[in-house]
């Protein structure tokens, strides 16, 4: 006799689950770098505030990355934010070795500003999972 499981659509795999967090990192850094051009024409900031922009930048987009990762995934939690800013690390690695011919200037800088997205993230989920409240009688078996 065939056994029949329920595939749920709650979960996906690793790495469709790592893919869809690395897209979400790609376009919030898009995104923020569009904000941080447009506060700098604007004059809102200076030029030399350009470095503390893209850390804030890089934070941000790091955490939401590995929180839609580990919020898609949904096993394995401390591992995927790990994982999800391990691969955002290495798509910014190969983009500046691509578009700017290997000059990997602040790149330690960078490094820690991912971790730290990517690791708060990861320590969040690590907090213990609130209990659901049942409500109604338990049927009594005779």
């Amino acid at each position: 006799m065939v056994l029949k499981q329920k595939i749920g659509a709650r979960a996906a795999g690793i790495p469709a689950g790592l893919a869809l967090g690395l897209l979400v990192s790609g376009i919030v850094t898009l995104g923020g770098a569009a904000v941080v051009a447009k506060l700098i024409e604007s004059e809102k900031i200076g030029e030399n505030g350009v470095g503390y922009g893209a850390m804030i930048v890089l934070v941000i987009a790091s955490a939401m990355g590995a929180w839609t990762a580990e919020g898609r995934i949904q096993r394995m939690r401390l591992q995927v934010c790990l994982l999800s800013g391990l691969s955002y690390f290495l798509v910014l690695l190969s983009s500046a070795a691509l578009f700017f011919g290997g000059q990997y200037s602040g790149m330690g800088a960078t490094a820690m500003a991912i971790l730290a997205g990517s690791a708060g993230v990861a320590l969040l989920s690590m907090r213990p999972q609130k209990n659901r409240i049942r409500h109604g009688r338990k049927k009594a078996y005779r």
